[in-house]
């Protein structure tokens, strides 16, 4: 909620300025979150034989999230389709989000406590919902119907409890493997407050 609160303080302030200042911001989360779903399910697969209690779980989470790099290309497209005022190289795929997933691919292939982790950052955050609320306040109503689309069905399949779906199938762990899991975590966390704050640091440059 934290995290939803600051979105939106940002969008408003981007907005006090121009419409065309939220829309570049939008457009980059948008990039952000399409780069995020385009890995997802390579990074989910890598994570199959970790524990086999999961496999299951894993293979149904994949399936459920197949098809929503779709919507958010939907989204961007609608968002620079005919736009001379939104240029790509405005919103690029960032450095810090491609080392939180690069980070997400080694707890996939190493430690489930960890990955656990890793999911339950994404799948908890809400900003799309903020950021679909924002694009209809624009009249971009037909970039958020995809991203509206995206959080409904991430809320309908109750992807905000699949790390605890996945950890309630493992057993003991041993004291060694906690400690790794807690410890690569806890770079995950720090991997993602630098991302936020690049984030940031762009969206402040796209306000004119």
């Amino acid at each position: 909620m934290d995290s939803e609160v600051k979105h939106e303080k940002l969008f408003e302030k981007a907005l006090s300025v121009s419409k065309l200042s939220l829309k570049k911001i939008l457009a980059l989360y948008v990039m952000q979150n399409l780069y995020v779903t385009e890995e997802c399910e390579p990074t989910l697969s890598l994570a199959l034989g970790l524990h086999p209690g999961v496999d299951n779980h894993i293979k149904d989470f994949i399936k459920e999230e197949s098809g929503h790099d779709i919507l958010l290309k939907r989204s961007i497209a609608s968002l620079t389709k005919n736009s001379t005022d939104i240029n790509l190289n405005d919103t690029p795929v960032l450095k810090s989000i491609i080392k939180v997933m690069d980070h997400f691919k080694y707890t996939a292939q190493n430690n489930l406590l960890a990955f656990c982790f890793m999911v339950d950052m994404f799948e908890r955050d809400e900003e799309n919902s903020s950021v679909a609320h924002f694009l209809e306040l624009i009249g971009e109503k037909k970039a958020a119907s995809p991203l509206k689309t995206h959080s409904k069905i991430n809320h309908e399949g109750g992807h905000a409890n699949e790390s605890f779906n996945m950890l309630s199938e493992v057993g003991t762990l041993s004291q060694l493997y906690l400690k790794q899991g807690i410890e690569l975590a806890e770079v995950g966390s720090n991997l993602m407050k630098k991302f936020m704050i690049e984030r940031n640091n762009s969206c402040q440059k796209l306000i004119n």
